[in-house]
């Protein structure tokens, strides 16, 4: 959110100390704006107001400097998808269920994509590397997961859709300009 900083200097004094109040919601570029212009006008500040004010402001300024990419976003969106459709999956061939072992794999599957999607979601730049050597794997072992789901169609739909999907991830999160990723840094 931009701030016109004109728009605050038109401002009365008192209009303006209701932005430097230790409780305030005002956006951290307002408080600092605000804070100028009363400095300006001849404001003396005591020494507490000061530090709270620069800790106000500088903490503002942290919170707005973590900004994940829109593609972090969507690719974290995708791998989401890739779950809902990992599920559809799963259900469909409910004597998957049957065995103890199977629901351990597949809870731990579920938690393994989900924990993903989440670290994609906070823009953890590293694992697209992860989610790459997962890809390769998976790639690996295509032939082998359509051998097997020669019998199942609707499951290998699924299992190459989730495919596509974690790929155009993939693709994504190395599309994300290296001096945006500094600036996330």
């Amino acid at each position: 959110m931009t701030v016109e900083k004109t728009v605050l200097q038109k401002k009365t004094d008192r209009e303006l100390e209701q932005y430097i109040l230790p409780d305030s919601a005002y956006v951290p570029q307002a408080i600092e704006y605000a804070f100028e212009i009363l400095k300006s006008r001849g404001r003396v500040f005591s020494v507490d107001e000061l530090e709270r004010l620069y800790a106000l402001i500088e903490k503002g300024n942290l919170k707005e400097k973590i900004v994940v990419h829109q593609n972090y976003i969507l690719a974290s969106n995708l791998m989401f998808a890739s779950v809902a459709l990992w599920l559809i999956g799963l259900f469909v061939r409910s004597e998957t269920l049957n065995s103890s072992r199977t629901v351990f794999i597949s809870v731990l599957t579920l938690s393994f994509s989900v924990g993903i999607g989440f670290a994609i979601r906070a823009g953890v730049e590293s694992i697209k590397y992860f989610l790459l050597v997962s890809l390769i794997f998976g790639l690996i072992v295509l032939p082998t997961v359509v051998q097997n789901l020669l019998n199942a169609p609707i499951e290998l739909i699924i299992y190459v859709i989730q495919t596509i999907i974690q790929i155009a991830a993939l693709v994504l999160l190395f599309k994300i300009p290296k001096a945006r990723l500094q600036e996330l840094v």
